[in-house]
């Protein structure tokens, strides 16, 4: 596949199926692993009721190889999340994932010509295999 249709599987299929992962609120002790001056994070997380990406650059490709019929996607996207507890902000998340996406059929469909929800309805055709959050930093609102 070429590089040109693997940056538009980026920044169409996987922006959405990547934004739909980090936004679980069941993400965030990964995400926020390691921060030790975060105090109380687990009773945070615990309150909290949404995660938000709220700005983020699309998905850089750093590799991608095929794999069989499918094709493996690295790529990395850095971003700015902030949690809620209703309608109270509570964490704002400054963070780059890194994921690596095995992706069924990409070749079968025109990526730029599809809405959300069909971009969404071929989210069975992305399997994980690899989720990091590197170089996070994070700020407790609530503080303010």
């Amino acid at each position: 596949m070429e590089q040109e249709k693997i940056d538009i599987l980026a920044e169409t299929l996987l922006l959405e199926v990547i934004t739909q992962k980090v936004e679980m609120i069941e993400q965030l002790p990964i995400m926020l692993k390691g921060i030790d001056y975060l105090n109380g994070w687990a009773e945070v997380i615990s309150k909290t009721t949404e995660c938000e990406i709220f700005e983020s650059d699309a998905p850089s490709v750093m590799n991608f190889f095929t794999v069989g019929e499918k094709v493996l996607i690295e790529l990395e996207m850095p971003c700015l999340i902030s949690t809620w507890q209703n309608r109270e902000q509570l964490l704002r998340i400054t963070t780059t994932v890194k994921a690596k996406c095995l992706v069924s059929h990409a070749e079968v469909f025109d990526w730029n010509n599809m809405n959300k929800i069909e971009l969404l309805n071929c989210q069975k055709d992305v399997q994980f295999v690899e989720l990091n959050y590197i170089d996070t930093e994070c700020d407790d609102i609530r503080a303010y």
